[in-house]
C-alpha cells in the first residue's frame, strides 16, 4: 500500500478527474468508486476526449503512441464520397487482406453493437457495398450511448471510425487484447477479460500482477506475476500467456505514459498484441473499468505451474485498489486540463459548447469543440521514449521472440480439453 500512495504523492492529477471530495465521506467498494466517477464525468472535457476515437487518436499521436492506423473518421453525417473512395480501394486490390477492416462507431466501449470486423468473404456473402455501408453508417450515428455509460461517454458527438484489423497468431476469433490498469500513473495489473468465473469461458481471464522488485517501491525493474483459475489443457491460452507476459514491460510503459500525460488517476489501456505486421498496438482507453481484479496470496493455496503462472487461490484486490483510490486522493498535486491537453496539441479544454446560453432543445453539435494539431515530433514537449516506442512496434522484430517461437496457432487449438495431472513445480515461498 505504502508505495501507491507513494505514486500518488508524485502524481499530478488533471482537476477533470478529481472526484476526491466525493468520495471522502466514506469507505467504498472499486464498484462504487467508479460509479462516482462515472456519474460525475460529464462535461469534463479530458473525459470526453479519452471516449471520442477520433480525438484520442490525434492526442495520442502527439504523443507518439503506436496506434491502429485511421483508414476513414467521421462525425454526425457520412461523406459519401469518402466512403465510396476508400471501398474503391478494396474491391480493386487483388489482395483480399485489403477487405480486413473494423468499422465502429465512437460508442462502442462497452457494446460491439454497430461494430462490424470486415473481411472479403463476408463482403461478399452478405452482397455489401459502399451504399450498404453508407446505410449502416447512418442508422448507428442516429444511435445513443446506453443509460448505463458515463455521463462522458452519453455526451460525445456521434461518429464513426474505421481502421484495419489486427490478426493476432492465435487462432481465437478476436485479437489478443490484454487491459492494462494504471492507478495513480503506475501499471498495477494487466487483464485479458473472458468474463467471470460463472461465464461460459470465464476461467479463462488472467490478471498480470505487479510484483516489485524491492518490497515497499515501484519501479521500472518490477516483475508481472500471471495468475488464473483455468484447468485444462489449451495451447492457445497458454501461448497467449506466454505473449502477454513478453509484452507486458512495454504496454505497461504505455499505459504509465498515456495516465501521466492524460493527468488520469485511473486509467484502462487495451492493447493488441501477437501481430507479426502490427506489433503491439493501443486499441482504447477507458476511464473506469467493471472488470473484476484478482491477485495471489504468497503462501496460499495457488499452485504453480512448469509454465511459471499460477492457478487458483485468488483474492479479490478491489477493496485495496478502492483504497489507494481513495486515500490518493488526498495526496495527489493538482493542475487544470488545459495545462494537459494543450501540450498534446488540443485548442481548447471544452469538448462541447458550454450549454450556458444554448436552448435546451438544440441538438447536439455537428463536431465537438475540441480541435487537435498534430504536433510536430521535434516540437513536442512530452512523447513517449523512442525504446518504449519500438518495445511496441518492434517486438517481434527482435531475435527470439516468443511469436517466432510458438508460431501461429490454429483455431482447433485454442478449445479447452480435459486437465491431465500436471505436476506443478513447488511454489519459491516454500523452498
Amino acid at each position: 500500500m505504502a508505495a501507491w500512495l507513494s505514486a500518488a504523492r508524485s502524481f499530478v492529477m488533471n482537476t477533470d478527474f478529481d472526484v476526491g471530495p466525493m468520495l471522502a465521506d466514506k469507505k467504498r467498494t472499486v464498484t462504487e468508486v467508479m460509479d462516482v466517477m462515472k456519474a460525475n464525468s460529464g462535461g469534463k472535457g479530458t473525459i470526453q476526449a479519452l471516449g471520442d476515437k477520433i480525438i484520442l487518436s490525434k492526442l495520442l499521436e502527439n504523443l507518439g503512441v503506436p496506434q491502429m492506423p485511421v483508414l476513414l473518421s467521421t462525425y454526425t453525417k457520412v461523406n459519401k464520397a469518402e466512403v465510396e473512395k476508400l471501398v474503391a480501394t478494396w474491391t480493386s486490390s487483388s489482395d483480399p487482406d485489403a477487405y480486413e477492416v473494423v468499422i465502429k462507431p465512437l460508442t462502442h466501449l462497452s457494446s460491439a453493437t454497430g461494430a462490424i470486423i470486415m473481411s472479403k468473404d463476408k463482403w461478399q456473402k452478405e452482397q455489401w457495398s459502399s451504399q450498404k455501408l453508407i446505410e449502416h453508417m447512418e442508422t448507428y450515428l442516429e444511435k445513443k450511448a446506453a443509460d448505463s455509460e458515463s455521463e462522458a461517454l452519453k455526451s460525445l458527438v456521434p461518429g464513426f471510425i474505421i481502421q484495419p484489423r489486427y490478426r493476432s497468431s492465435v487462432g481465437f476469433n478476436f485479437p489478443l487484447e490484454l487491459r492494462v490498469v494504471t492507478i495513480w500513473g503506475k501499471a498495477r495489473v494487466g487483464i485479458w477479460w473472458w468474463g467471470r468465473v460463472a461465464d461460459p469461458k470465464g476461467r479463462r481471464t488472467t490478471w498480470l500482477v505487479r510484483v516489485p522488485k524491492i518490497s515497499g517501491q515501484l519501479s521500472d525493474d518490477d516483475g508481472w506475476e500471471v495468475i488464473h483459475e483455468h484447468n485444462g489443457q489449451n495451447r492457445g491460452f497458454e501461448v497467449s500467456l506466454k505473449l502477454f507476459r513478453e509484452a507486458m514491460p512495454a504496454m505497461s510503459a504505455a499505459a504509465e505514459g498515456i495516465a501521466n500525460a492524460t493527468g488520469s488517476p485511473f486509467l484502462r489501456s487495451d492493447f493488441f498484441v501477437g501481430s507479426k505486421q502490427w506489433g503491439v498496438r493501443l486499441n482504447e482507453v477507458a476511464y473506469g473499468s467493471g472488470v473484476d481484479y484478482k491477485r495471489r496470496l504468497p503462501g496460499g493455496t495457488s499452485k504453480q505451474t512448469r509454465g511459471g503462472t499460477w492457478v487458483g487461490g485468488l483474492v479479490d484486490d478491489g477493496p485495496a485498489i478502492a483504497e489507494i483510490l481513495q486515500e490518493g486522493f488526498r495526496l495527489c498535486q493538482r493542475k487544470p486540463p488545459a495545462e494537459f491537453l494543450k501540450v498534446l496539441g488540443a485548442r481548447t479544454a471544452l469538448y462541447e459548447v458550454p450549454t450556458r446560453g444554448r436552448p435546451q432543445a438544440a441538438s447536439k453539435p455537428a463536431e465537438p469543440m475540441m480541435k487537435v494539431e498534430a504536433v510536430p515530433q521535434d516540437k513536442r514537449a512530452i512523447q513517449l521514449a523512442e525504446d518504449a516506442v519500438q518495445d511496441l512496434i518492434g517486438l517481434y522484430k527482435n531475435p527470439g521472440n516468443m511469436l517466432s517461437q510458438t508460431g501461429q496457432v490454429a483455431a482447433s487449438s485454442c478449445e479447452t480439453q480435459p486437465a491431465q495431472d500436471a505436476p506443478v513445480v513447488p511454489a519459491l515461498e516454500s523452498l
